[in-house]
């Protein structure tokens, strides 16, 4: 099994992301107070509600949206963060060039 690591921590995938959309939307939770909240980076919380908005998304969420769906359309089906295995070695996604 990967694990995607963000530069902060390492995760197995954004389960936070409803949670602090919730958090945001429905308590009117300041975006770094929901990320402060769920122990995730600032950047990092800021940035999905930057990704939710660019998506074209609204809250509540559309209706049988998974959280693995909803993942997949903020960040992309294919991770550009380096992945980590379990064996401790890290792979890096050389197949585009600069």
């Amino acid at each position: 099994m990967s694990i995607i690591f963000n530069g902060h921590y390492r995760m197995k995938h954004r389960t936070w992301i409803t949670e602090a959309l919730r958090l945001h939307f429905e308590e009117h939770l300041p975006q770094v107070v929901v990320g402060r909240r769920l122990g995730v980076p600032k950047s990092t919380a800021c940035g999905m509600f930057v990704r939710f908005r660019k998506a074209g998304f609204s809250w509540p969420l559309p209706a049988g949206m998974s959280e693995r769906e909803l993942d997949a359309r903020l960040y992309g089906s294919t991770s550009t963060v380096p992945v980590v295995l379990c064996s401790g070695s890290v792979i890096q996604d050389t197949s585009k060039s600069c």
